[in-house]
């Protein structure tokens, strides 16, 4: 990984946090990170807030969410942005996958969550195992 798509300190705490929610999560019709919890349904920072600090926001309120949990708004955004499907560069991308699969859905809806409209899917990884593409996908970004 380039150094310009490493992601922050912070960040990289969050995917930790999200990766010990209970939630089931989800991918939306429109490609929005979701999970529900009594209810109320939460993106990643309101969910990661709701579990970790036992504070209810909702999705739209993600920076006061964010900053209970001591985001930047600079990584809340970039957060939100990823888990929201719009990943403009690959720092974005990078993240996007990183949040899937702390999400607990798989390398293969990571994958293809971030590949480019015109991008086919190769047959190249399909013989290895998650858990084998996973530690690779974390190796390469070191």
């Amino acid at each position: 990984m380039r150094t310009g798509d490493r992601l922050a300190p912070d960040i990289e705490i969050f995917l930790q946090w999200l990766a010990a929610t209970p939630y089931s999560w989800r991918l939306q019709s429109d490609d929005r990170l979701r999970t529900d919890d009594d209810g109320a349904v939460l993106c990643a920072v309101t969910a990661v807030a709701r579990y970790r600090e036992a504070l209810a926001f909702s999705v739209g309120d993600w920076v006061r969410a964010a900053d209970s949990l001591g985001l930047s708004y600079a990584s809340a955004g970039l957060i939100v942005d990823a888990a929201d499907g719009r990943t403009a560069g690959t720092r974005a991308k990078t993240l996007r996958r990183r949040l899937l699969l702390a999400a607990g859905l798989g390398l293969e809806s990571a994958s293809r969550a971030v590949a480019d409209p015109g991008e086919a899917p190769t047959d190249a990884g399909a013989a290895r195992s998650e858990t084998e593409q996973s530690q690779a996908l974390v190796s390469a970004e070191r």
